[in-house]
């Protein structure tokens, strides 16, 4: 995307050297403005060297520093590094010197240090222009080069929308009909559009929605390989809950062979939304029981009955092994997504793999400091090796960093309720509720060491203040208390 905010389509991968993690792309574009290299220019440690990116999509930020180091990074590549910030981002961006001539190219940073940043020298871009590989069309660099592979009057109307003028693509839709005639509706390009221009109507509601979903399936049903249709569909699905077909339209997407990061990582998503399937209508059994009688004896009788009807299902979800190859997957696409690498630890530590599980917790703390739920992985790490006062400290950083995330509040609470710190474990989910109010764990736990305690007032006056939303477990708490 330039300045005035058009858009360029990236045609295809020219060079690439995956020792320097670099690649030359060919895009659709001419008379554009350059950067000079300044590859033939020594690189003087304590020299001013500017860095241009998008961190946290803050587009064109500009930031200074020094040339701090030259390193080795192996047997091929010396790497920059620089006290110039660089953030999620902003890899990829030049580094420039006071010339205004690009000396490296931005690649990653140390989250574990202070201004330990690192860029690849341009000298490896000269090698790579040198003795550029043979030109390898990408059809799966993004959507674009796909869906505007069609007749021109439609292509039209997609130039408009990625351009951001609504107005005027809908006025070129309309006209569609009277260029095509009937023959409009047996183009997959067509309802491909259609999908989409529902899908992102400027007034969404569920008729428009169910409408998209048909637009989409009418084009896959003329063009089954047809994979933006697919992927389009796939998002659709999953953004509206319906996660089985989401899933399955992942997994065929993945079975093609495109769009892999997106279809692995949304692959995942849907299954691990399946996965709560249980819960949620566990939930709503107990909300219909209670309704239909007071007697805890009819709930529980309406869940089991709930509870069989779902194993006769047999919803398809993956394993732990299965979202491990998933995930080690989408990471080696795109390996700076923090949460990846956190449901890649969990994967592993449901399989007992605990020095990978840690690993990878590790590595996501690293690349995203305020992801609790990493922190809560580290924090059981240690408490399976017997690392008590780690853990602690594990779980007290997670709180501090994410504040509003319950999973280190619960880790720690747990672990001091097992220990008989009852009124450190009481403190710590006072303070989860005032933060996440609606996390009806905490509420539990809490209910449940006030009875251990004897402080039932305690735990009575606890359930009343509960959220409404909580109502059908309001009552079975209370029916457990006074067990």
């Amino acid at each position: 995307r330039l300045a005035d905010n058009s858009i360029l389509f990236m045609e295809g991968l020219a060079s690439v050297n995956p020792d320097a993690d670099l690649a030359i792309l060919k895009i659709d574009g001419k008379d554009l403005p350059i950067l000079e290299l300044a590859d033939n220019t020594p690189l003087l440690i304590g020299s001013t060297v500017y860095a241009l990116g998008n961190p946290k999509g803050f587009t064109n930020t500009f930031s200074s520093g020094l040339i701090s180091g030259l390193r080795k990074f192996n047997d091929k590549m010396t790497i920059i590094q620089t006290s110039a910030p660089i953030s999620p981002g902003s890899s990829g961006g030049p580094l420039l010197n006071s010339d205004g001539q690009a000396i490296g190219i931005t690649s990653f940073f140390l989250a574990e240090g202070q201004n330990l940043n690192f860029a690849v020298s341009v000298k490896h871009i000269s090698e790579m222009v040198i003795i550029q590989d043979n030109f390898t069309l990408l059809p799966n660099a993004g959507y674009f080069s796909e869906i505007l592979n069609c007749p021109s009057r439609i292509r039209e109307v997609w130039l408009a929308l990625i351009n951001n003028k609504r107005d005027k693509a809908e006025e070129l839709y309309i006209k569609l009909y009277d260029f095509f005639g009937e023959s409009l509706y047996k183009d997959y390009n067509f309802w491909v559009l259609a999908g989409y221009m529902l899908e992102t109507h400027k007034q969404p509601n569920d008729f428009k929605t169910e409408k998209a979903i048909e637009a989409f399936k009418k084009a896959i049903l003329i063009k089954p390989d047809l994979a933006v249709a697919r992927l389009f569909l796939a998002n659709l699905l999953s953004r509206n809950q319906h996660f089985e077909e989401a899933f399955l339209e992942f997994k065929k997407l993945i079975e093609l062979g495109h769009y892999e990061e997106e279809s692995y990582l949304g692959l995942i998503h849907a299954n691990d939304m399946l996965s709560h399937i249980y819960y949620l209508d566990m939930y709503g059994a107990l909300r219909k029981g209670i309704k239909k009688s007071s007697s805890i004896e009819s709930c529980v009788k309406y869940h089991k009955r709930i509870e069989k009807r779902i194993i006769r299902k047999e919803i398809s979800t993956l394993d732990a092994s299965l979202s491990r190859e998933a995930l080690s997957k989408a990471i080696s696409l795109t390996p700076i997504i923090a949460s990846d690498f956190y449901f890649l630890g969990s994967a592993y530590e449901s399989l007992k793999e605990d020095d990978k599980a840690f690993e990878n917790f590790k590595i996501a703390v690293n690349l995203d400091q305020k992801l609790g739920d990493a922190y809560a992985g580290i924090g059981r790490y240690y408490l399976r090796h017997g690392l008590d006062k780690e853990a602690v400290k594990t779980f007290k950083t997670g709180i501090e960093l994410a504040p509003n995330d319950a999973s280190n509040y619960g880790e720690l609470a747990y672990h001091y309720w097992g220990e008989k710190q009852y009124e450190d474990a009481i403190k710590t989910l006072c303070n989860c509720i005032k933060v996440n109010p609606n996390d009806f764990e905490s509420y539990y736990l809490l209910i449940m060491i006030y009875k251990e305690v004897g402080k039932f007032s305690e735990a009575k006056t606890l359930i009343e203040k509960a959220p409404k939303s909580m109502a059908p477990l309001k009552k079975l708490w209370m029916i457990d208390l006074d067990e």
